[in-house]
């Protein structure tokens, strides 16, 4: 499946007839096998496009799958605003777009200039209306887009570190968690309750260390289910597709 994934994001991200175009460094692939399924991952030798955005690795093609996997569920969401919240290179908002049965006006933040002008260059390609904001998180849109965003996707820094490299160079913040890996993503999750549409879904990536569990108990008390839908271990890392809606006894409270 991630072969699959790596041809699908190469032909995203490399120009035709070769590895450079316009002075940029686009992504090359490399292969390593895993355990003794000789399964084929594909991982990136180079930065893409500017310094610092974020390679699509194994956490960007689990995320896809998970998109795949909710195909129909996904095309149910009808009021056709979506999201992704620190977007990197894009791929995971064009998979999105590219999966949805009609148009939507799709909204791409990341603090990073380099991975909003990486995103905004695949935007570009689009048929659909992309506003690529570049900010903390979604927080200049939260009041515009109270309770009418139909999916939202959030690949956060999850890797546990100590709070100081959260805020350190454009390059850490794209992998540095904070405490328990959390303190990106909780910010995160504490903005769902306002964004999310009566039929909304949000998907947010996530490690076993994160605490699933914990983020289920957190959010149930506000209306929010939570579900482990995909799995996948590579190397030392459990990473987890957590998929979020309304419970029908909240959902019934908001507005259409």
């Amino acid at each position: 499946r991630a072969g699959g994934r790596r041809q699908e994001v190469l032909s995203l991200l490399l120009p035709p007839g070769g590895q450079e175009a316009g002075g940029r460094r686009y992504y090359l692939f490399h292969y390593h096998q895993a355990g003794r399924s000789k399964r084929r991952y594909a991982s990136m030798a180079s930065l893409t496009l500017e310094e610092y955005v974020y390679e699509p690795s194994e956490d960007t093609y689990l995320l896809m799958d998970a998109l795949d996997k909710d195909r129909e569920r996904l095309g149910e969401c009808k009021r056709g605003i979506t999201m992704e919240i620190g977007s990197g290179s894009g791929v995971v908002s064009k998979h999105l777009i590219d999966l949805l049965p009609h148009p939507v006006l799709h909204f791409a933040t990341d603090l990073n200039p380099s991975a909003a002008k990486a995103t905004r260059a695949l935007a570009d390609k689009q048929a659909n209306i992309v506003e690529v904001v570049q900010c903390d998180l979604c927080l200049p849109l939260c009041r515009q887009l109270e309770h009418a965003v139909d999916v939202l996707l959030f690949n956060p820094p999850y890797v546990v570190t100590d709070t100081d490299e959260v805020e350190q160079d454009v390059a850490a913040r794209s992998w540095a968690g904070g405490v328990e890996g959390m303190e990106v993503t909780t910010r995160a999750l504490n903005l769902l309750p306002s964004l999310l549409s009566k039929e909304g879904l949000a998907y947010f990536v996530v490690l076993e260390e994160n605490d699933p569990r914990g983020i289920a108990k957190v959010l149930g008390p506000k209306g929010i289910k939570t579900t482990a839908m995909l799995s996948r271990r590579q190397g030392d890392e459990h990473l987890i597709i957590l998929r979020f809606q309304w419970k029908k006894a909240f959902k019934d409270q908001l507005p259409s």
